[in-house]
């Protein structure tokens, strides 16, 4: 098989093209897998919702000594 007079080697020398072709695209650097269970992204997770939740009931025990200390003194 003979090559036709304008066929090129590759896609990147055909004339018609409207972006070049770059050799390493980082577009896939976006896609990771899903975390194995047990990675260090889902122990951090679990101790920052532990955290989180801690902290909630610290500050709403602390709004409810206010509140009730508030209407005891005004009481």
């Amino acid at each position: 098989m003979s090559k036709q007079s304008g066929e090129t080697n590759n896609r990147s020398e055909r004339p018609g093209n409207a972006t070049p072709i770059q050799p390493y695209d980082n577009t896939s650097h976006a896609y990771k897998a899903e975390p194995r269970k047990g990675s260090s992204q889902t122990r951090f997770g679990i101790a920052l919702s532990l955290a989180m939740v801690v902290a909630l009931i610290v500050f709403f025990s602390f709004l409810y000594e206010v509140i009730t200390s508030g209407y005891e003194r005004f009481k």
